[in-house]
């Protein structure tokens, strides 16, 4: 099954209408299905796309129908049409372009509003797939930091985690390195600095020494 179908089948179980499907493929980047993220990206757009959604269009469906309510009042028409009047000499009035664009502007400008929520939600949507991506590859402490150095808008996603990942290991080899020259941290056993594992890494960033002094880690900047 295509990533696309696999979506449509996710939002049946979700209770999410299929017609959003290949929107949630857009907005999450998904190319294949892994460590459960199609359901992950359905969920989160059910709750926090959709319901931006759902308000926006109804809160224009309203703004719509009450623009045209007030101008059919003005202009003595109903459904477009001119309502007879106890003056049979009275002729119909025209439609004048001025409030055809006020009218026009406030749709518009609801138009426009759906498209912020969508694009703040859509980033808030690729922000925790980047997560998901990243997790397993650095460090929990910092997966919050390093996530936000993504950029959302790329084409290729999967590149721009594999350029972060690599800023976290030379992260972590400067720090360790640095470590090492300064005296702040001698290797188990002779062994080199980039021999050490993520969660020993995290551990002397985050951990005090033996004898309860810090690390010191706050001026490098990680």
């Amino acid at each position: 099954m295509t990533i696309l179908e696999l979506i449509k089948a996710q939002c049946g179980v979700q209770g999410v209408d299929k017609k959003h499907a290949e929107r949630i493929e857009k907005i999450s980047g998904i190319t294949e299905e892994k460590d459960g993220n199609i359901i992950a990206a359905v969920k989160s757009f059910k709750e926090n796309v959709l319901p931006a959604i759902e308000e926006a269009a109804g809160d224009g469906k309203k703004a719509e129908l009450k623009a045209i309510e007030e101008y059919e009042k003005k202009h003595n028409l109903k459904d477009g049409k001119p309502v007879a009047t106890e003056d049979p000499e009275k002729k119909e009035e025209t439609v004048e372009n001025k409030e055809i664009a006020e009218l026009k502007k406030t749709i518009d400008l609801l138009n426009e509003s759906v498209k912020t929520v969508l694009s703040s939600q859509k980033n808030a949507s690729t922000l925790e797939t980047v997560k998901q991506k990243l997790k397993g590859k650095i460090d929990d402490k910092f997966l919050e930091k390093y996530a936000k150095r993504v950029n959302l808008e790329a084409d290729d996603l999967n590149a721009e985690i594999d350029v972060i990942v690599n800023e976290f290991n030379d992260d972590k080899q400067t720090f360790l390195n640095e470590a090492v020259a300064s005296g702040g941290y001698q290797p188990i056993s002779g062994g080199a600095a980039g021999d050490k594992s993520v969660e020993e890494w995290a551990k002397i960033m985050n951990g005090p020494k033996s004898d309860g002094e810090d690390v010191g880690v706050v001026s490098l900047g990680l």
